[in-house]
């Protein structure tokens, strides 16, 4: 287990990954590299940081559906489609994307990189940070 954490350790000190790719690393390392429970100061951040996934998620699977029925609607064939229900469910899962509160996404790193040292897990690759 050590090896593999010290490997997703120095994935997410490569650099390499962006939005919710990150988002997701810093969750799941945090939770493993967490005792018992978070820290009270990084359990709010990465709860928040949980929600920001949820609904980036959700967004870009109704804009995914919006996008079908745009491509579909070339068709001269297809059936029209009332999008009203739905252009209004990917405004309001941009709303609520917009309204979560800002997460510190360096402060968790650095919380995850405290946590890694502690625990020895990036001397396991020769890496020092």
């Amino acid at each position: 287990m050590d090896s593999i954490l010290a490997d997703q350790l120095e994935w997410l000190m490569t650099g390499n990954m962006v939005g919710i790719r990150l988002k997701r690393q810093i969750v799941l390392l945090a939770g493993c590299l967490s005792d018992d429970r978070l820290p009270e100061h990084i359990e709010r951040p990465v709860g928040n940081l949980c929600r920001q996934i949820t609904l980036q998620e959700s967004f870009d699977a109704l804009l995914q559906t919006l996008n079908g029925f745009v491509r579909d609607s070339k068709n001269q064939n297809a059936p029209a489609v009332d999008l009203t229900g739905l252009l209004a469910q990917v405004e309001a899962a941009r709303l609520a994307l917009n309204d979560c509160e800002t997460v510190n996404e360096a402060q968790l790193i650095a919380w995850v990189l405290g946590r890694a040292r502690e625990k020895k897990l990036l001397s396991k690759r020769g890496g020092r940070c």
